[in-house]
């Protein structure tokens, strides 16, 4: 006999049914905890999941506290994207348009993005297999609280072939977010007049950047 049953364990979350890999991830979905930072209150959604301390603005203001900066003429000379809030862009001027979408529904704009330099990327095994599961979750049997999956055989086999496969693939270029932040002033001072007229929310460093372009110019 060829076929071995196998069973893979969820963890449930016992507020909202969220499911995870691990016991973990499942106590903290809806556990609530005060960010150590600014002391609201955080559960354990994204963005403030994973056991994490602080709320997601508090780790980006740490984060852009510690970056490296540069200017929109160094982004320019090199192949690079850039990337704010899970977007990617390829210059400033669309990236800015998009922050005064954002602003006219009373969001603040935003003075750095984060620079993504290019790098060799090939498809994560593990991912694969864990959308497949969960495919498979969804479609085989409906939603199990157990997180069983009684179908499945052969998953060890199936996997090392995989994984073959996977190896014989071509590397792709993807471009990933670093802790570098290219300064977003000189292109928000040509912009400003767009903020005021849907009455949107100036910052100071904002104010500060096109007076100082004015005064340049």
């Amino acid at each position: 006999m060829n076929a071995r049953k196998v069973q893979i364990t969820q963890w449930v979350c016992e507020k909202c049914a969220g499911r995870y890999w691990g016991e973990t991830l499942a106590e903290e979905c809806c556990a609530q905890r005060p960010c150590c930072g600014c002391g609201i209150v955080m559960d354990g959604h994204f963005p403030n999941g994973n056991g994490q301390s602080q709320c997601y603005s508090c780790r980006e203001k740490s984060r852009l506290e510690r970056a490296k900066k540069m200017t929109l003429y160094e982004f320019y000379s090199g192949d690079r994207m850039m990337e704010r809030h899970g977007e990617f862009y390829t210059d400033a001027n669309t990236l800015v348009q998009h922050f005064i979408d954002y602003a006219d529904e009373g969001g603040v704009p935003e003075r750095y993005a984060w620079v993504c330099a290019p790098e060799a990327w090939k498809p994560s095994l593990e991912l694969w297999i864990e959308q497949s599961l969960e495919q498979h979750l969804d479609l085989v049997g409906g939603r199990h609280p157990d997180g069983h999956f009684d179908s499945l055989i052969d998953l060890k086999e199936i996997t090392a072939k995989f994984q073959i496969w996977m190896e014989e693939q071509p590397q792709f270029k993807v471009y990933l977010a670093g802790s570098t932040a290219v300064d977003l002033a000189i292109t928000w001072a040509f912009w400003i007049d767009e903020l005021r007229e849907i009455n949107a929310v100036i910052p100071e460093w904002l104010s500060a950047a096109v007076e100082a372009d004015n005064g340049e110019t």
